[in-house]
């Protein structure tokens, strides 16, 4: 399907409101399709992209900094749940009194403020 073709079926579906009938039609022809490993993957990572807020995470115990796609991956590797590092990075308080959180756009901030 060529991108012109594709814009012309996104510019005619826009705005359009589905009836409840047309919603479990559409659900019931949808059920039983298995997506791929591969494809589940790529909407995780877009998902990810779209919503997901990019943190670094510092060990004060031995200055190793990481990265991390969203607060979710960070809470999975440093082992507390999502919640206590979304407050952690509020707060600007270290988790576990090892670790401080703070958003790609602190750093660079704080990079280019303090030099």
């Amino acid at each position: 399907m060529s991108e012109y073709t594709r814009n012309n079926l996104s510019l005619a579906a826009t705005g359009r409101v589905l009836t409840e009938e047309d919603k479990k039609k559409i659900s019931n022809a949808r059920k039983g399709i298995k997506l791929s490993d591969e494809t589940r993957a790529k909407i995780s990572a877009t998902t990810i992209a779209l919503i997901g807020v990019a943190v670094t995470v510092k060990n004060l115990d031995t200055d190793q900094e990481s990265e991390y796609v969203s607060l979710t991956e960070a809470a999975k590797a440093i082992g507390v749940s999502r919640t206590a590092v979304k407050k952690a990075l509020y707060y600007g308080k270290p988790v576990k009194n090892f670790f401080i959180v703070a958003t790609k756009i602190k750093r660079v901030l704080h990079y280019l403020l303090n030099g």
